[in-house]
Order: structure tokens, then C-alpha cells, then sequence
């Protein structure tokens, strides 16, 4: 996917629609674009609207929702799957939005730089030269290949699946009380295990909190069901200070 064409999709679609387009759509459809590039470009993936509002600074979920629902209605998001309440996910899509047919905002560059460009008749070369070269000797753009890795976050990395920030609170709880470590393996062994059980990441995080588990694997699920919830309940500490 071509982050720069999304980008450049709906600001040719803002131009076109000046009535259209407000701050939250823009701060929305953006976290949107980061959360997506963080997921590896999921075709398909889920959107907490926690954390969109927390990360946006909406405090109202009203005003949250009326927001992603217009950016639905443009056609920026593909709404896969409707969240049941303001603490689940929506599944989403982004679009190939490609309605700015007129590329207005194209139109209104070239004009703007030409009439700077008039205006300064006797300076053509500084006049480009102060209009290009700011873009590209930007002090903020760093060679990507230089850049320190980020350190691993336990709870960052739960929340990126999809997690509500509240679930994941309370899970850290359980594990720091049964000094359970939070490493990079340790997330990959859940991860794995949320995989094979097939089930939402927040129901294994409830699970997990109501039966104080500070690890989670499929298999334990089985015996909930047969009733042997003690011995469940147990074997996660022992395995995850093995594992993590």
C-alpha cells in the first residue's frame, strides 16, 4: 500500500471539499494510516477506539464516532466489522480512495507558485530555491538506516493486536504480582497461542484476568470446559516463569 497516495488522496479530497473535512477526520484517518503501517499493512485489522481517542485527543466518544463514520462515508475506510461498543474494535480497511477527480489542491499550488514566481521576476532562481530546498533539508528526516530500534513494550505490543487499553492494565497487574517477565518472547509465546485458539484478544484477555492467569495457552481453555479450573489456573504461573 502507498502511504504517500493515501496521504495525497485525501488531501486532494479536503481541497475539493473544504465543508467536508475537520481536524478529527484528519487526526482519525492518519492514526489510522500509523496504526496500519505499525500491523505490517494488514489488508484487514482493528482500530480500539481507546486508543484512537487517547492518541487523537477526542475526549467525546459521540464526537469520536461521528467523525469515523464520515470518514466511512467518504470512502477513506472500509468498515469490515462494527464495533458492539466505545471499548471493542472496529475491523477496517483503508481504501484506495482515488475521488479527487480534479486534483484542485494541484491546481492551487501551480497558481500560487506562479504568482510567486511573477512577483519575484528578478529572482527566479531564489525564489524556487527557498519553495524546494526547505523540503528536502529537513533536520527531521533521518536515513532510516541510522535509526536506534525502539525497545520493546509489553503493553505497546498488545494493544498494536487490537487489546483495550483497560483489559491490558489490569492483565499487567496479574502478571507483575506473579513476577511474571515482560519480554519480547514471553509476547510472542501469547501471540502464538492467541492464533491457534482463534478466539477475539480481548476475551483471552478476560479470561485470563478473571482466572489470574499471568500467561494464556489454548490448551487451558480445554480444561476450563471440563471443569478442572483449579489445576487451569495454577499451571500459568509455573509455565510462564519457565517461558518468559
Amino acid at each position: 500500500m502507498d502511504i504517500f497516495k493515501l496521504y495525497r488522496d485525501f488531501w486532494d479530497y479536503s481541497f475539493e471539499n473544504t465543508g467536508d473535512i475537520k481536524p478529527n477526520h484528519i487526526a482519525i484517518f492518519c492514526f489510522a494510516i500509523e496504526h496500519c503501517n505499525r500491523l505490517g499493512w494488514k489488508t484487514k485489522f482493528g482500530l480500539p477506539t481507546a486508543m484512537v481517542m487517547e492518541a487523537t485527543g477526542i475526549k467525546s466518544y459521540n464526537t469520536y464516532i461521528d467523525a469515523f463514520n464520515d470518514l466511512v462515508k467518504f470512502g477513506f475506510i472500509k468498515l469490515i466489522e462494527k464495533s458492539k461498543n466505545q471499548y471493542s474494535s472496529n475491523i477496517i480497511a483503508l481504501s484506495n480512495f482515488d475521488k479527487a477527480l480534479y486534483k484542485a489542491l494541484d491546481r492551487a499550488l501551480i497558481k500560487h507558485t506562479t504568482k510567486q514566481h511573477e512577483s519575484t521576476v528578478q529572482s527566479t532562481s531564489e525564489s524556487t530555491s527557498s519553495i524546494i530546498i526547505p523540503i528536502y533539508n529537513n533536520t527531521n528526516i533521518q536515513d532510516t538506516n541510522t535509526q536506534t530500534p525502539l525497545a520493546f513494550n509489553f503493553s505497546d505490543a498488545l494493544i498494536l493486536l487490537g487489546a483495550e487499553k483497560n483489559y491490558v492494565d489490569e492483565w499487567l497487574k496479574i502478571r507483575k504480582l506473579k513476577k511474571a517477565l515482560n519480554s519480547e518472547t514471553g509476547f510472542k509465546g501469547f501471540k502464538r497461542e492467541l492464533e491457534i485458539s482463534n478466539k477475539a484478544i480481548n476475551e483471552v484477555l478476560i479470561i485470563c484476568i478473571e482466572n489470574s492467569w499471568s500467561g494464556f495457552k489454548n490448551e487451558w481453555l480445554t480444561n476450563l470446559k471440563f471443569g478442572a479450573k483449579e489445576e487451569a489456573t495454577k499451571y500459568p504461573t509455573k509455565y510462564l516463569n519457565e517461558k518468559s
